[in-house]
């Protein structure tokens, strides 16, 4: 599904991360935010993201670790450091940093900070 934007130089296309209608090295950066966690199969989408690459592109990552549940029934993981580390070796993709956010404070605050927005 194709969006109209204000600015022609913007073209908005909502699908599947799975199955990307992009052709291999389309993009210099992708940006993938907050989206893993509510992926069925982020191992999949993870190689399409690596395949819409370019040769010298980025893709930048922020991967829940331990996020509370969320946006129901579509959250399905919470991630470790070795996973994400795993599946971008298994795509072809080399890490240049990878830095935790957050920490155990940040952690149990969270569920506090949801409960009070939910109610």
């Amino acid at each position: 599904m194709n969006f109209d934007s204000a600015d022609s130089r913007i073209k908005l296309i909502v699908g599947d991360g799975r199955a990307m209608p992009f052709e291999k090295g389309s993009f210099e950066t992708v940006l993938c935010i907050q989206v893993l966690e509510h992926v069925f199969e982020p191992e999949v989408m993870v190689k399409e993201i690596a395949r819409v690459l370019t040769n010298s592109g980025h893709a930048i990552f922020l991967i829940p670790q331990t996020s509370t549940l969320h946006l129901a029934p579509h959250h399905y993981y919470n991630f470790t450091k070795f996973w994400i580390q795993e599946v971008l070796e298994r795509s072809g993709l080399e890490i240049l940093e990878c830095r935790a956010m957050g920490g155990i404070f940040s952690t149990m605050a969270f569920p506090f900070v949801y409960f009070f927005l939910q109610s």
